[in-house]
């Protein structure tokens, strides 16, 4: 089949209009204006739960894991940075309260030696301290290390004592 020049030069230009189809088009223009937005905030309801090991603790000797667990109602994902041992309350396992045990050295530095307690502060990697919105158990890979000083005081108080371990987080 034999085409004339015409028909050629027309399914030729044709081609091309198809292949130029794709081209973009856009308009710029400039001005000014101005939107309002809302911002959230923390929630300050993020609860951690802290568990740890079963090792016995004694002045000086072994020291126990501490786990975490974070509990976020809150409707938006909060971030846990830090995890501070603020105070260690002791009682007996029948529930009185026990005087004379739970000092704690700030973890915020060195332990000084000088306090019953010391966990250094713990800060979780980034993505592990993301806390979920809704979560209602999540773990912490991060843990601490809680020690009990052997300190130049009697520490009588301390033997066989429960001890409630009471953290902050930012």
């Amino acid at each position: 089949m034999r085409m004339n020049k015409k028909v050629a030069v027309l399914a030729v230009a044709g081609v091309t209009f198809v292949g130029a189809g794709t081209a973009y088009a856009y308009w710029t223009a400039t001005g000014t204006g101005s939107a309002t937005a809302a911002v959230g905030t923390a929630a300050n309801n993020l609860v951690l739960t802290g568990a740890s090991d079963t090792t016995a603790l004694t002045p000086n000797g072994p020291t126990s894991f501490v786990s975490f667990t974070a509990k976020n109602p809150a409707t938006s994902n909060q971030r846990i940075t830090k995890i501070h041992l603020v105070s260690v309350a002791a009682k007996t396992p029948s529930g009185t309260s026990v005087s004379g045990c739970g000092t704690v050295n700030d973890g915020a530095s060195a332990n000084t030696g000088s306090a019953d307690f010391y966990m250094a502060d713990v800060v979780p990697t980034l993505g592990d301290g993301d806390i979920l919105k809704g979560a209602t158990a999540q773990g912490l890979a991060a843990k601490g290390t809680l020690l009990m000083n052997d300190t130049t005081s009697d520490q009588e108080a301390c033997k066989s004592a429960v001890l409630t371990l009471t953290f902050s987080t930012s």
